[in-house]
């Protein structure tokens, strides 16, 4: 017969209470540990903790600052601030001189309405209306005079493209060079030293202005000249000067003078007129502006008030 195993009785069962309990106890002994090791491990954090801030302190201590004036001491070293510079106040410029008017120009518009200025160089000959056409070919005044006839002696005159209020750099003005000496047949005159000193000024009028300009220079060019510095590049007062230095003088006489000298922003006016029998030169008067007045035509009504009566 196949025994079953033993026959255990209720009293012979095993202990299994008691086998609990020593696992527990393990468990106790294990979470004691545990505190132990974190024990320690907090306690030497600790005391580094106090370490660093002893330190610290003793740091603090070296420099003779106390905390908070360390505080500001390291405030202190941060990066400067710059205040922003105040820009220079751009200078004022000049009141312009107030002038009456010189020229009468609603009598001239009543005859010719192109009339926007009016040339004179004391002294001389030279005192005509200045003409710009806004509908006719560019040159229409070489050959139309003032009163609107067609042929000689034409006008003084400037192409479109010069602004009528003379704000241009570089204004040519054009007229014919006669054989009596009128219009521009007079600046041959400037090959003369002695009258080049006596006729240095200019004076165009204008509604608005007044404006002074100096004579600089007079001399003769040719086409190589006004090709290379009127045509292929823009015509400015120092390529102007620049050239009449650079260009072999076409006539002895030529004359070029350095006061007051031209730069660059100046403004000048170049009277260019043709020379008889040298059909492919052309003389030239240079002069820079040196002076621009205001004209008030309140002033020319208290002209008339006060001027005697007849």
């Amino acid at each position: 017969m196949v025994s079953s195993g033993p026959d255990y009785t209720e009293k012979e069962q095993p202990q299994r209470p008691e086998k609990s309990k020593r696992g527990a106890g393990l468990f106790l002994v294990v979470l004691i540990a545990a505190a132990v090791v974190s024990g320690g491990f907090l306690y030497r954090q600790a005391g580094e903790n106090a370490r660093l801030e002893e330190a610290s302190r003793g740091t603090v201590l070296s420099t003779g600052l106390s905390e908070d004036n360390l505080h500001r001491f390291a405030g202190a070293l941060q990066p400067p601030v710059f205040p922003t510079p105040t820009p220079e106040p751009t200078p004022t410029p000049e009141p312009l001189r107030v002038v009456a008017p010189a020229v009468d120009f609603a009598s001239l518009w009543a005859i010719n309405p192109d009339c926007y200025a009016y040339i004179e160089i004391p002294g001389t000959v030279v005192s005509y209306p200045i003409m710009q056409s806004s509908t006719q070919e560019e040159d229409y005044y070489l050959d139309t005079t003032f009163e609107g006839y067609h042929g000689y002696p034409g006008s003084i005159y400037t192409q479109k493209g010069s602004a009528r209020d003379f704000s241009d750099n570089l204004t040519p003005i054009y007229g014919h060079d006669m054989a009596n000496g009128s219009y521009f047949g007079g600046l041959r005159l400037y090959m003369d030293p002695a009258y080049f000193e006596e006729h240095r000024t200019i004076l165009i009028y204008h509604p608005e202005y007044q404006f002074t300009y100096q004579v600089v220079a007079e001399a003769v060019v040719d086409q190589e000249y006004l090709t290379k510095y009127y045509f292929d590049e823009p015509s400015s007062p120092t390529s102007c000067m620049a050239g009449l230095r650079a260009t072999a003088p076409h006539e002895p006489e030529d004359l070029i003078v350095d006061e007051p000298a031209v730069e660059r922003g100046d403004r000048i006016i170049v009277l260019y007129t043709c020379i008889g029998g040298r059909p492919t030169y052309r003389r030239i008067i240079v002069a820079k502006l040196v002076e621009t007045a205001r004209v008030d035509n309140s002033l020319a009504a208290e002209q008339e008030k006060e001027a005697p009566s007849e």
